[in-house]
């Protein structure tokens, strides 16, 4: 079963019980005493009250990354269907705000909060405020340094940046220079760049020649435009997430430079497309992100009912390049592919394993 991709926009968010991040609301002035009293109305009997669903709390740390939204709709949707109430905090980046939405969390009274954080260190205390609270914490995506974490529930980012290394490796035949658009800031975007890079020194032959900033196209493309000026020789470029390969992509496209070899990640239509249609934007590491949320609630709702869980749970990426994208399920998909069809279509192509076998390079039989 497939889900169609929706983008949530925070106003609509905001809308449908999601809770502010600006701190409590003061509390009402008492009612004035009434002038003179009167007899009491006997007493109705009143039907004892449902017991309240669980609520489920989520911090995301942006709304404006689309593969981040489908991943929003797996939890959501799944945590509902569990019978959770769900609770939407945006904090926008700010860290400030990071702990007021906590707050706030805590305050409507969320059983355990699933928190999306920018990085690892600046969330940490919005999750003491959480643990003062008593109020377990789930780390979705990215872990944090700090603070008591019940459990953390992740892509393979690791994998995600090795299998675009050897892609790479692979249509350059372990030779030529390169450029990368990369993000240091954002943790689980630099534990995709240290595995890239661990991957290219295993090919001394590939030269990375241009480094860049940044995750969304419009930072990386003009970048990009300025390593082909500078650097003619480029051949093929790696961005950090989708956002980045594409400016990547289309700044190769309005050089003329179609001979140059892209790959990126996270699954979004538009790379997949541009795969099926046979361009260089070759490979994507994308990620199940529905099914990604989706584990993150189911993980959070065994932690309400005092289930014992693994502390950290990573789910695997899907390699997919123009050879195995019709067994791609989509970025919304309910399940699991078959483990079958998760490995590399270059694993099994002669020539990758030759260049392998020059270089001395073994990491991709593990």
């Amino acid at each position: 079963r497939m889900r169609k991709i929706i983008t949530i926009s925070i106003a609509l968010l905001f809308m449908l019980s999601v809770v502010g991040c600006s701190g409590p609301a003061a509390p009402a002035a008492s009612a004035a005493p009434a002038a003179s009293a009167t007899p009491a109305a006997p007493a109705v009997p009143v039907a004892p009250e449902e017991e309240a669903n669980p609520k489920l709390g989520i911090v995301i740390h942006t709304s404006n990354i689309p593969s981040f939204n489908v991943m929003l709709d797996g939890a959501k949707e799944t945590a509902e269907s569990l019978g959770y109430e769900v609770v939407i905090a945006d904090y926008q980046d700010d860290e400030i705000q990071a702990v007021s939405c906590v707050e706030n969390l805590c305050t409507v009274g969320c059983d355990v909060i699933l928190i999306n954080p920018m990085d690892s260190k600046s969330i940490v205390p919005a999750i003491e405020v959480a643990n003062r609270a008593g109020v377990p914490v789930v780390m979705f995506d990215i872990d944090a340094e700090g603070g008591e974490r019940a459990a953390h529930v992740t892509d393979d980012n690791e994998m995600y940046g090795r299998y675009g290394a050897e892609w790479l490796a692979w249509k350059l035949n372990g030779e030529g220079a390169i450029a990368v658009m990369e993000d240091p800031q954002m943790d689980i975007v630099a534990m995709r760049g240290d595995a890239f890079y661990k991957v290219m020194e295993s090919f001394p032959d590939i030269e990375i020649v241009a480094v860049g900033n940044g995750i969304n196209r419009d930072d990386t493309l003009p970048q990009m435009e300025s390593f082909l000026q500078a650097h003619p020789e480029i051949k093929g470029a790696w961005g950090c997430n989708g956002g980045a390969a594409f400016g990547i992509y289309y700044a190769c496209q309005a050089a003329g430079r179609d001979d140059i070899f892209v790959c990126g990640g996270d699954g979004e239509d538009e790379g997949i497309e541009l795969i099926r249609s046979g361009s260089k934007y070759g490979y994507d590491s994308a990620h199940l992100g529905w099914l990604l949320g989706s584990l993150a609630a189911e993980t959070c709702d065994k932690i309400v009912r005092g289930e014992e869980v693994e502390y950290r749970t990573i789910q695997p990426v899907f390699p997919i390049s123009l050879e195995n994208i019709d067994q791609w399920p989509g970025i919304e998909a309910d399940e699991m592919p078959d483990e079958s069809i998760m490995k590399p279509a270059w694993y099994s192509d002669p020539s990758w394993i030759e260049l392998c076998e020059k270089v001395g390079y073994t990491a991709w039989q593990d």
